[in-house]
């Protein structure tokens, strides 16, 4: 079975379609034999939110950054390592509350507070 490619883009408000590659797109429709074909458009759903992921860069890997000495990425790698797991990507959002959760046990552990995520500001 061929690997068939996902085209990505985004949906306005005036319900027009943006943001699409159009060159590959009209690449990979030229390679395609003339005749009824089936496509889906269906809304994207984040693993998590982009304000879990901010508080998780810009509180609780910033501050055990800034704790240990490591860099940002190094703290990133060893939380991974700890919580026992290869990437964050592919994380739920279920999963990727306790690996926050984990983060923060393991500053915890170092004495290191980490404060919840409504009591502080971390940025855009």
């Amino acid at each position: 079975m061929a690997l068939v490619p996902i085209f990505t883009g985004r949906i306005t408000p005036d319900h027009r379609l943006v943001d699409i590659d159009r060159s590959a797109l009209r690449q990979h429709l030229e390679g395609l034999q003339p005749g009824p074909v089936r496509f889906f458009i269906v809304p994207v759903e984040f693993p998590r939110s982009r304000q879990a992921e901010k508080y998780y860069r810009g509180v609780i890997v910033a501050l055990l950054s800034e704790y240990t000495g490591y860099t940002p990425g190094e703290v990133h790698d060893e939380l991974k390592r700890w919580y026992g797991i290869e990437t964050t990507t592919d994380l739920n959002r279920d999963e990727y509350s306790t690996y926050i959760e984990a983060g923060c046990a393991l500053a915890a552990q170092l004495s290191v507070v980490i404060p919840e995520p409504h009591t502080v500001y971390w940025g855009e």
